[in-house]
């Protein structure tokens, strides 16, 4: 588990966003070559192309959760309900420590007002440094319990 942490606050303090570093943490859990699940998180940062929806490190966290755990099959309703429920853990988990899941009101910025301040505020991202790892850590329990 703390590894999975470590490597997604090392991809994130190495310029990644909070979407891609988790994802690129999953990565190896998932037995997938380096670098190839990490960019379907570009577009997730900052809330969703920028516009402060849904923290990325949270729909990394579901997108990976999706890789590991979700059904192969149309069928398997079970399946699709025990991933939405461990889903929903998280999101609940998420809000009941910081008391959102938009990145603007996470994090008090609005990156579609100004994108630049955004990534320039540091204090902004000691606090997405928190939300990444947060859901790091749980998504290394996801991972390490075999999903569902």
């Amino acid at each position: 588990m703390e590894q999975e942490r470590s490597r997604a606050l090392g991809f994130f303090e190495r310029g990644f966003n909070c979407a891609e570093s988790v994802l690129m943490a999953a990565e190896a859990e998932l037995a997938l070559v380096p670098g190839s699940l990490g960019p379907a998180g570009s577009l997730f940062g900052a809330g969703i192309v920028r516009t402060g929806s849904v923290c990325g490190a949270l729909t990394g966290a579901l997108m990976a959760m999706g890789m590991a755990a979700g059904p192969r099959d149309v069928r398997d309703r079970q399946g699709y309900q025990r991933l939405m429920s461990r889903g929903k853990e998280l999101l609940d988990s998420f809000r009941a420590e910081f008391g959102h899941l938009a990145c603007a009101e996470l994090t008090g910025l609005d990156p579609a007002v100004d994108f630049e301040a955004f990534v320039r505020d540091r204090e902004r991202r000691e606090r997405c440094r928190r939300f990444v790892d947060f859901v790091g850590r749980r998504l290394a329990e996801f991972l390490e319990n075999q999903g569902c």
